[in-house]
């Protein structure tokens, strides 16, 4: 997927796993640059200029700002920049940044979208013959669930809508607004993913709901609302024919289900 004019460069902080995971989904010739404090004041002169850029920042800083514009400036062509911000960011900051960068994301869910943004992929239509994929649709909200069930109709799913898991198919790829302010939802993932592959949309992503999440079952987690585009793309993956198997469901490290019994 990438070559010469598709190269993708990351920086963040490499003893971090979380961010090493963001970066592990990019392909693995990426070049990675280890930045724990400020991003490079000279960034790599011997490669030529990224088509795009992913930066992890837990803070946002003038001083990262002003290097990531420089570079803008001083490279043989501008790269996409796409931004992975972490929860102690300002709203202030990020605001600044978002004229700077093509693309903010949280830290949380990135390593789901971030491939995508980075290389500006657009998503085919499905083709009008033939079977469509089957998703099934879960939140007790009617509003949210009319509107994604249409945005999923839009892209050439087969859909319906229902208000609680228990009423999904089973082996239907599943999009659930996760209750997460309801303490048994983590069983309810659980028991919903031994049946179907589920994208789980989390009203309050950060990373112990989102390991949560995974370790329950989830095939992947969105932020709440989401890009419809990312949703469309996250659902062709779970609908492709090497994902139809649920996946494993191991249990919950306690430390996570203790932290978000304290949060909510």
């Amino acid at each position: 997927m990438e070559g010469p004019d598709r190269a993708i460069w990351f920086a963040g902080d490499l003893g971090d796993p979380w961010v090493v995971s963001i970066a592990e989904s990019l392909p693995r010739e990426s070049p990675r640059f280890d930045c724990p404090g400020d991003l490079p004041e000279v960034w790599p002169i011997d490669r030529p200029s990224p088509f795009a850029l992913v930066v992890h920042r837990s803070t946002l800083s003038s001083t990262d700002a002003h290097r990531l514009a420089r570079l803008k400036a001083r490279a043989d062509r501008t790269p996409r920049i796409v931004l992975c911000v972490g929860p102690y960011a300002r709203y202030a900051d990020v605001e600044r940044w978002a004229r700077l960068v093509d693309v903010v994301m949280p830290e949380a869910t990135a390593r789901e979208i971030v491939l995508r943004s980075a290389l500006a992929i657009e998503r085919k239509p499905r083709p009008s013959g033939g079977a469509r994929p089957r998703v099934v649709v879960v939140s007790s909200n009617h509003d949210l669930r009319a509107t994604l069930v249409e945005a999923a109709r839009t892209g050439g799913f087969s859909v319906e809508g229902v208000s609680e898991p228990v009423e999904a198919t089973p082996g239907v790829a599943v999009v659930w607004d996760v209750p997460v302010l309801e303490p048994d939802w983590p069983e309810r993932l659980a028991a919903l993913s031994r049946k179907s592959s589920v994208l789980a949309l989390l009203g309050f992503a950060d990373r112990a709901t989102v390991t949560l999440a995974r370790s329950q079952g989830a095939f992947a987690c969105l932020d709440l609302p989401c890009d419809i585009g990312d949703l469309l793309h996250t659902l062709d993956r779970m609908t492709s024919a090497r994902h139809d198997t649920p996946h494993a469901t191991p249990p919950a490290p306690a430390a996570i289900r203790a932290n978000l019994v304290r949060k909510h």
